[in-house]
């Protein structure tokens, strides 16, 4: 054995990325280890850190208010987040008011709102800008906001303010979390509203996906013209005071990690003084980023005896099957929703989702909520109405409904992943409520089912959210 040659393995080098940080910082084999071969062997105890203090007390917030324009679906994000937001409470100077900086409402009533707020001491965040939205934004701010393009994937607080508190370097290093050629920001802040405030977050000035799984010959040199390149303003978040009023302003642009950033998230929210919910489900989404089903709820299974697949398919194993609005735990004629994850391929195994019941001449019902920016009905209202396509696979047939309508019902051979497309989905604007009863027959074997969205258009398809209960 020679233990000098496990450094690298049992300890994390600090490249001078954060001169805060000590040299080196050991894992607990490092420690192990090193008592371990000490002269006379010493006892090894796992000391485990301590979390730091918290530093600055947070002043709750008595109302918060989002204020968006009408293809905005912030407000429903922030709600699928856990966010507690209120709509027609009055606003005070203990108030935080939230703008959709991509949306932002143009409306004199919200403006003369968001204005009288800023009067009357309210806490401002400006979340998301784009430049599209400066001349509506300018009209509400009482600084000159401006933008300069840039991109970067990791970032450095700059300041210790109570909205980052609990979060370091590290929680805003995504450039192993985003593919090649993805960014967490499009635009730097820049303008009157910079000159006036400070920066609390910015750009680090390295491309640490050109190091990252680079081959040796190339990094270094990839690092150090990342650092040389000119680049746009690196101002992330900024704020700046107006008379008893704070406006922050923040450009950061975590689509491409909504799970991932779900923590760092919360944690900045609950720092501005906002409730959030902790109920089970308030946080977990139905479908990822491809648009395949991850998690939903799921009762049974529900025997039928002897009955045929489509005698099933047009059986109501619960009483009004097709207005079931569960919640995690709750009972439908003596069977509980629970939930249940598709493996890494999005198929999921409901003969090992632990129902009660046998498997065979049996039915269960799978319960999620997909929220549709736009209205997938009214093509008067959408003339350039977006198209959205759902993959069913199913085992022996499966019965779709709606936000309580029918929509397909079909009976099937054996299980094929997508093999049955619904076409043209029938979303209203918001939240819409699917129930999917999939149908098996006698006989052992495998019980499988998936579910996936397509759409013809991919904008649209980045701003369908979802959730596994309501």
């Amino acid at each position: 054995m020679q233990p000098e040659r496990l450094g690298p393995y049992t300890s994390t080098l600090n490249p001078g990325y954060d001169v805060m940080l000590p040299l080196y910082r050991p894992w607990s084999m490092f420690d192990a280890i090193k008592t371990a071969n000490a002269d006379s062997i010493q006892p090894y105890n796992i000391i485990k850190e301590q979390p730091e203090p918290v530093k600055y007390k947070i002043a709750m917030a008595d109302v918060v208010k989002v204020f968006a324009g009408g293809s905005s679906t912030l407000k429903e994000e922030l709600i699928q987040t856990g966010l507690i937001v209120q709509d027609k409470e009055k606003i005070t100077s203990k108030s935080l008011l939230i703008i959709d900086g991509k949306y932002p409402p143009e409306d004199s009533k919200s403006i003369a709102e968001i204005k009288k707020g800023i009067s009357a001491g309210a806490r401002l965040l400006v979340w998301g800008v784009r430049p599209e939205s400066l001349g509506v934004l300018n009209t509400i701010l009482p600084y000159n906001v401006e933008l300069s393009e840039r991109k970067a994937t990791s970032f450095l607080k700059t300041k210790d303010i109570s909205m980052l508190q609990g979060l370091t370097h590290a929680d805003f290093y995504f450039s192993e979390l985003l593919a090649k050629g993805e960014t967490a920001i499009n635009y730097g802040l820049a303008g009157d509203f910079v000159s006036k405030g400070q920066a609390w977050l910015s750009a680090c000035n390295t491309d640490w996906q050109r190091w990252n799984y680079q081959p040796e010959t190339t990094k270094t040199a990839n690092v150090y013209r990342s650092e040389q390149e000119t680049k746009g303003s690196d101002i992330v978040i900024a704020s700046a005071d107006y008379h008893n009023s704070q406006i922050i302003i923040s450009t950061l642009d975590l689509k491409s990690l909504k799970q991932e950033s779900e923590v760092i998230k919360r944690v900045i929210f609950t720092n501005l003084g906002i409730r959030i919910r902790n109920e089970a489900t308030s946080n977990l989404k139905s479908i990822d980023g491809t648009g395949k089903l991850q998690t939903a709820l799921i009762c049974g299974a529900f025997n039928s005896g002897a009955k045929a697949t489509d005698e099933m398919l047009n059986f109501n194993f619960i009483k009004n099957e097709s207005k079931l609005r569960p919640q995690l735990g709750s009972d439908s004629d003596g069977k509980h929703w629970a939930l249940v994850n598709a493996g890494k391929n999005g198929i999921i195994d409901i003969r090992n989702a632990q129902l009660s019941c046998s498997n065979e001449n049996a039915a269960v019902y799978l319960s999620f909520w997909l929220f549709s920016p736009r209205s997938l009905v009214n093509l008067l209202a959408e003339p350039d109405m977006p198209r959205l396509d759902m993959l069913i696979g199913a085992e022996k047939g499966f019965a779709l409904y709606v936000n309580g309508s029918l929509v397909e019902k079909k009976v099937s051979e054996h299980f094929i992943e997508d093999e049955n497309r619904v076409n043209n989905l029938s979303l209203e604007k918001g939240w819409n409520h699917i129930i999917l009863k999939i149908v098996k027959g006698s006989g052992e074997g495998s019980w499988n089912a998936n579910v996936r969205f397509e759409s013809n258009n991919p904008e649209y398809m980045e701003q369908l959210f979802s959730s596994v209960a309501r």
